[in-house]
């Protein structure tokens, strides 16, 4: 039953299932939660930045075919990663500000 799945919050799409309260990750709460989403806002903002301007630099000199290549499966490692952090039980916030 569909909705006694979502009710009792049972996760079938990972390779062990758990429910909610088992996967539950705390995140402070207050100032703490605040400052920790800054750092993580700051951080995706920054990199946004710096990685627009070099990349742009970078397109203007080599050929584009190649720089897209390297972008996409750049992105693609990173969204590997990020996914890794779940089954590898990684909750820290520097592991994800460097990825």
């Amino acid at each position: 039953c569909i909705v006694g799945d979502i009710i009792s919050c049972t996760n079938h799409f990972s390779l062990i299932s758990t429910t909610c309260m088992d996967a539950k990750m705390s995140f402070p709460d207050g100032d703490d939660g605040e400052t920790l989403m800054g750092v993580v806002d700051y951080s995706l903002l920054f990199s946004y930045a710096v990685g627009t301007f070099i990349s742009g630099a970078i397109a203007d000199r080599v050929n584009q075919r190649h720089f897209l290549v390297v972008g996409m499966m750049g992105s693609a490692v990173a969204t590997i990663l990020m996914g890794v952090a779940y089954f590898a039980n990684i909750h820290h916030v520097s592991y994800f500000i460097v990825v």
